[in-house]
């Protein structure tokens, strides 16, 4: 119980309620564990009854294109959340969901969400803050894929995991459980081969290291102004 209580505390978008408040949510919230690989939601599933609070594991969001092709749209961790569109308009899922690792959620019932929002104006603003987070978030990629080359979609994605994930440490950023060069290619809509090729010119220059689980960036202003992109 304490478990759910401190997770539910740290989730965004219940930072506005009160302890009884939270306390209340945790008594009502369902765990469930999924395996890797298995779906969790499903792009256009109109039973949307629910929004999903990340306990361990990881798991990732896509959105299917022409021919069947999937683009990923983030990779979340514990402590991050899910499914609240559809909960709130009552519209079909907008994308797919699955567990990248073996998973444990907490599962927030509808009926149970939009109880506590006719209650507490605070966490309807809190709704919005977070949605205007998103939106904007959502606009930046946008543009970043209509408008920028390869490097800087590969630089404003690790850019992104930075500021999303990132712990400093001095003047460096480390991102813990960092994503395999396929998913870095996916959030950045480009290929495998072009992530490899970008972020082996980072480590050249010395820019950033990349270990087994994370990397460690030693010069943010490299990927922000692609000064390593100008060079031979």
């Amino acid at each position: 119980m304490k478990h759910r209580v401190d997770l539910l505390a740290k989730v965004p978008l219940f930072r506005a309620l009160s302890e009884a408040e939270v306390k209340k949510l945790a008594r009502v919230v369902i765990l469930r564990r999924y395996e890797k690989g298995e779906a969790i939601l499903v792009e256009d599933d109109d039973s949307a009854n629910a929004m999903f609070v990340i306990v361990s594991g990881r798991i990732r969001v896509t959105v299917s294109g022409y021919e069947g092709k999937e683009a990923i749209l983030a990779i979340m961790e514990p402590g991050d959340y899910f499914g609240e569109m559809s909960v709130i308009d009552g519209e079909p899922r907008s994308a797919s969901v699955y567990a990248l690792s073996t998973t444990e959620l907490m599962v927030l019932r509808r009926e149970d969400l939009l109880s506590q929002i006719q209650q507490n104006p605070r966490l309807a603003l809190s709704m919005l803050i977070e949605f205007s987070r998103r939106l904007r978030n959502a606009d930046s990629r946008i543009t970043s894929l209509a408008l920028l080359g390869v490097y800087g979609r590969v630089a404003g994605t690790i850019m992104e995991l930075a500021k999303q994930k990132g712990r400093t440490a001095g003047d460096m950023v480390v991102i813990e459980n960092r994503p395999t060069h396929q998913e870095i290619a996916e959030l950045s809509g480009t290929t495998r081969e072009t992530v490899s090729r970008i972020l082996g010119k980072l480590q050249r220059s010395g820019s950033l290291i990349i270990e087994r689980n994370k990397i460690v960036i030693l010069n943010i202003k490299a990927l922000k102004y692609g000064e390593v992109e100008k060079m031979d």
